[in-house]
């Protein structure tokens, strides 16, 4: 088996030791938030970034296959804050 060989199946062995620490980790909080309804804000900055778009893309779509619901909604902040407080919903604002 070449150099080339190891290195290619090294690497390899790496990304799934990755995934699967990744995996472990996110499975505390896959549990806690399946059949749940989850509102993101989007929008400022991160919006004119590409990665950032495809990276959120695939977030949501990782919360909708673990049986999340998310609801993306940009901007609106004071009004979502009214709500929750008039409906007695608490809530936890995270960087926004």
């Amino acid at each position: 088996m070449g150099n080339d060989t190891k290195s290619d199946n090294r690497l390899i062995e790496d990304r799934i030791f990755e995934k699967t620490g990744m995996l472990i980790e996110a499975l505390p909080f896959m549990r806690r938030y399946s059949d749940q309804t989850l509102v993101i804000k989007f929008g400022g900055h991160a919006m004119g970034e590409a990665d950032y778009v495809n990276a959120f893309a695939a977030d949501i779509a990782l919360l909708d296959q673990v049986g999340a619901r998310p609801v993306v909604v940009h901007g609106g902040g004071p009004q979502i804050g009214e709500m929750l407080k008039k409906l007695e919903i608490e809530s936890n604002f995270i960087d926004g």
